[in-house]
């Protein structure tokens, strides 16, 4: 099967562009001739898609899109990117860096809670005459000490006291 190629004249009437557009895409390097001096449509419609979309000239791990999909990329980052100032704003976003601090004082307040219990089990399981009133006593106090650590107030760590 022989390939129909077409003049610059006939490619153009074909595509609905106008002679001269041909020629500059042409000279422009956009889409080649056949050495004829004809133009195959078939490989100049992809010559053109791939040379014509300013997206496919983007690097480094981008796909090849086309320009109406780099166009919803950009404008999904950009909804993304509003939506994170939104909530930052709203307080319903914390930067990581103030987020570890108060971890890191919560962890604090727990390591200091549970450093307290042999102290406050000791007394009250030296009184106790059995094994189970010593673990029922143990559990009582471990459930207390971790009901305070479910209750802290977050808000009391950003003031920067303690609760």
């Amino acid at each position: 099967m022989k390939k129909e190629l077409l003049t610059q004249a006939g490619y153009a009437k074909q595509k609905g562009f106008s002679r001269q557009y041909v020629n500059k895409i042409i000279k422009l390097g956009l889409i080649t001739l056949d050495p004829s001096g004809k133009i195959d449509p078939i490989k100049a419609d992809r010559e053109l898609k791939r040379n014509s979309d300013p997206a496919r000239k983007l690097k480094n791990g981008i796909e090849d899109l086309s320009y109406t999909e780099a166009r919803t990329l950009r404008e999904q980052y950009r909804a993304m990117n509003e939506k994170l100032v939104f909530e930052s704003r709203a307080g319903e976003l914390f930067e990581a860096e103030v987020v570890m601090k108060l971890w890191g004082r919560h962890i604090m307040d727990c390591r200091s809670r549970l450093l307290a219990l042999p102290t406050k089990i000791a007394p009250v399981a030296f009184a106790c005459k059995t094994i189970q009133e010593v673990q029922a006593t143990t559990e009582k106090l471990v459930h207390e000490a971790l009901n305070e650590l479910k209750n802290i107030d977050v808000g009391s760590y950003s003031e920067g006291k303690k609760p």
